[in-house]
């Protein structure tokens, strides 16, 4: 007896078979795939835009004297650098960049589109400022709340 193989029939309808899985699938696949992307741009952006939070409450809360533009969009404050002099700090936006202003330096806290703004509450001895930073392809805002107790708000 001689070894029997598949059939020519047999053989397109298992091709055929498979292409049409193939077919159903591949979508699903892509989806996925730009679904895993785009969480891990989200969580890029906003992991910048959460260290850049961090440090403006770090210099907030080590400031003098602050002032809030009328936009609510940049603060400016006085602060005492690692020499013990007093230097004017700025905190805005520029260009599609979260910059920080020093009168000797500029330093970049967040490269990623997005707008500041910053909000001053008065609580007894202290002023609470809230430095928001919202971008356009995130929904909520990303917000932290810091305190300085040298000004009155």
């Amino acid at each position: 007896m001689g070894a029997r193989g598949f059939s020519l029939i047999e053989l397109i309808l298992t091709i055929t078979l498979i292409g049409i899985l193939a077919m159903v699938s591949l979508p699903m696949l892509v989806s996925g795939f730009g679904a895993f992307s785009q969480q891990r741009e989200t969580a890029a952006i906003e992991r910048e835009a959460m260290l850049a939070l961090e440090r403006v409450a770090r210099e907030i809360r080590m400031s003098r004297n602050f002032a809030i533009s009328p936009d609510q969009s940049s603060i400016s404050f006085d602060r005492l650098d690692d020499g013990g002099n007093l230097v004017n700090v700025t905190i805005e936006r520029r260009g599609g960049e979260l910059v920080i202003d020093r009168e000797d330096s500029i330093g970049v806290l967040a490269a990623i589109d997005g707008e500041p703004q910053f909000i001053s509450e008065p609580y007894e001895n202290a002023c609470y400022i809230t430095a928001e930073f919202s971008t356009p392809d995130i929904n909520e805002p990303w917000r932290v709340v810091t305190y300085t107790r040298n000004n009155s708000c």
